[in-house]
């Protein structure tokens, strides 16, 4: 199978115009952030809290957002006209300097959302590819030994696809042998109705709350997914985040025609990013060969 380039989202971005599966019910602006002007739907929509706004990089506008009493602040970049959402990490690909850093409260350093890597990956971040330290800023499952970022097959899947299903059950010889270690990182896709979408986030957040990655990731891939996770404000916006990747890689690569899940990204030992639709047996032959050990 032919191997696929991925130019790997830095920052993720998403137009505003463009369809999203779903969105936290919109909330109506505190009184604190009413003092703002021009607040995006976008944000208001998915019920995020406006604490400061600021001049951003290359013309933006910078918005620190909370999604609520007791979740940290997060930054997110609109563009000039508002079309373009971006929540991640902004480099300057000629300099490698970060642009998204120094935003946030007591912000002492423009420094990268690689820290949150930590206890995914269990190493040093040193070297390592700064596509790989940002997807692995985001919300998912690690199944299998911890490892540098780099290292990792990340795989974006709804619970719901009999195709990730199947890749998850491919996959548990070579997890189990520790020849391969993935995180899986959920997005509710499909479902016919709202209430079968709705299921699959309770389902998501049920296994958000379990301790165990492995266990959880199991759990939403057996014939009896765990119920009962009540959706907030945070695993939606985490949800909605990986869709956002999902959605904006493809929109870098056409060739792959339309969006789909099981979606693998891979760093091969050349460091070169890897984009690859995942359904396809064959695939997952091309990735044990070619991703980095």
């Amino acid at each position: 199978m032919k191997q696929n380039a991925m130019s790997m989202a830095i920052a993720l971005v998403l137009s505003v115009s463009s369809s999203v599966s779903f969105a936290a019910p919109a909330a109506p602006q505190s009184a604190s952030q009413s003092k703002f002007k021009d607040i995006p739907p976008f944000i208001i929509e998915r019920g995020l809290i406006v604490l400061d706004k600021k001049p951003g990089p290359k013309g933006m506008t910078a918005w620190v957002v909370t999604s609520g009493k007791g979740t940290d602040p997060a930054v997110m970049f609109t563009s000039p006209n508002g079309d373009i959402a971006v929540a991640g990490v902004i480099w300057d690909t000629k300099t490698g300097k970060v642009l998204s850093g120094g935003y946030l409260p007591d912000a002492k350093t423009p420094a990268s959302d690689a820290s949150a890597n930590k206890s995914t990956t269990g190493a040093s971040e040193k070297g390592i590819h700064p596509a790989a330290l940002s997807i692995n800023t985001m919300r998912g499952f690690l199944d299998g030994k911890p490892r540098p970022a780099d290292q990792l097959l990340y795989v974006i899947f709804d619970p719901t696809c009999p195709v990730c299903h199947d890749l998850y059950k491919r996959l548990r010889p070579y997890v189990a042998n520790n020849s391969i270690s993935v995180k899986w990182l959920p997005v509710v896709v499909l479902g016919k109705t709202d209430a079968d979408r709705a299921k699959s986030m309770d389902s998501v957040a049920a296994a958000f709350n379990m301790k165990n990655d492995a266990a959880a990731i199991n759990a939403l891939f057996s014939d009896n997914r765990p119920t009962g996770g009540k959706p907030d404000k945070s695993i939606v916006a985490d949800l909605i985040k990986n869709e956002v990747f999902l959605r904006s890689s493809y929109k870098g690569n056409a060739e792959l025609g339309q969006v789909a899940v099981p979606t693998a990204y891979f760093f091969t030992n050349a460091g070169e990013p890897v984009l690859l639709k995942a359904g396809d047996p064959a695939v997952l032959k091309q990735i044990l060969q070619d991703i980095k050990k």
